[in-house]
């Protein structure tokens, strides 16, 4: 009997196939049900090249996507990359208008089984029967322990994105109520809109000075705030235990959702937009203290 297929390691990065799952250095990374597909079909073929129409049939087998659709999944899996590893090394290789391959990988597999001996006296029997329960007993005991450091790791996830999008956000408050300032004072005017139709208002009106805070603040919604909305959004929906252990992080990603997909259907279509906000009135309010649920259950359940 051949070997079981467990994974693929390349770098510090082994892609679990059978948890569909990625890790380095035993550290659980969320990932997105289209990248694990991607990852899958470069290993699989490593250190061959995998054409784009192969992997547009393998990621959307049942409808037509734009090249641009690839090039984003392409984009989002080597920041990810990237930004778990140490190294600076560059994992996915690129033939422009071609495909793409990652030329060092190796396949992982399980050690073949042994055919079990067939024990004719009750005692041996019952010796077998004993050894099987133990094994499956610690089986099942392993297979908890690793499930548990599974949603560790992936909580631990979701709470340091928590706190990476706390700071950017602070950081872009600052540069918000900066860049009101000056267009009220140079145009003697009081803000009475939001701050999203405030700077759309008067985005055409805005000199150099101010048009450079406007970037600086787009700039974190498109970069440090999407990126951590992202990942965590991603890693509640590809660990869905989270929900039954913590049962406010379901609005938290019904408020992701609706974050994310208003920032890619109007605030990447628009250039007078920099913030991006949602709450109240839109019906999917930030959870209030969820931050700190999911904190207090790490405290309570690391071992």
């Amino acid at each position: 009997m051949a070997n079981e297929l467990l994974g693929y390691q390349f770098g510090d990065y082994f892609l679990n196939l059978k948890d569909k799952a990625l890790y380095i250095n035993n550290r659980q990374i969320a990932l997105s049900e289209r990248m694990f597909l991607f990852l899958n079909a470069l290993l699989t073929a490593s250190p061959e090249l995998v054409s784009k129409e192969h992997l547009h049939k393998t990621l959307w087998p049942d409808r037509q996507v734009s090249d641009w659709a690839l090039a984003r999944i392409v984009s989002d899996t080597r920041l990810l990359l990237e930004h778990n590893s140490d190294t600076a090394k560059e994992f996915i290789k690129t033939a422009r208008g071609i495909g793409y391959a990652i030329v060092d990988a190796q396949a992982v597999y399980a050690p073949a089984e042994a055919k079990p001996i067939k024990h004719f006296k009750a005692c041996l029997w019952a010796g077998v029967f004993i050894t099987i329960f133990a094994l499956g007993f610690m089986a099942y005991k392993a297979h908890h322990f690793i499930k548990q450091q599974q949603l560790i790791a992936a909580l631990t996830t979701i709470a340091k994105n928590q706190d990476y999008s706390y700071r950017a956000f602070k950081s872009q408050a600052l540069r918000r109520n900066e860049l009101v300032a000056q267009i009220e004072q140079r145009l003697n005017i009081k803000r009475k809109r939001q701050f999203e139709k405030f700077f759309a208002h008067y985005f055409e009106q805005m000199n150099k000075e101010e048009l450079f805070i406007f970037s600086q603040i787009r700039a974190i919604t498109t970069g440090s705030l999407y990126k951590a909305n992202q990942t965590i959004y991603d890693t509640l929906e590809n660990n869905p235990i989270i929900y039954e252990k913590i049962p406010q992080t379901k609005a938290l990603a019904e408020h992701l959702k609706f974050w994310l997909n208003k920032y890619h259907a109007i605030f990447l279509q628009r250039s007078d937009m920099c913030l991006l906000y949602v709450g109240v009135e839109d019906g999917v309010p930030y959870p209030s203290h969820v931050d700190q649920l999911i904190k207090d259950w790490l405290k309570n359940n690391k071992i």
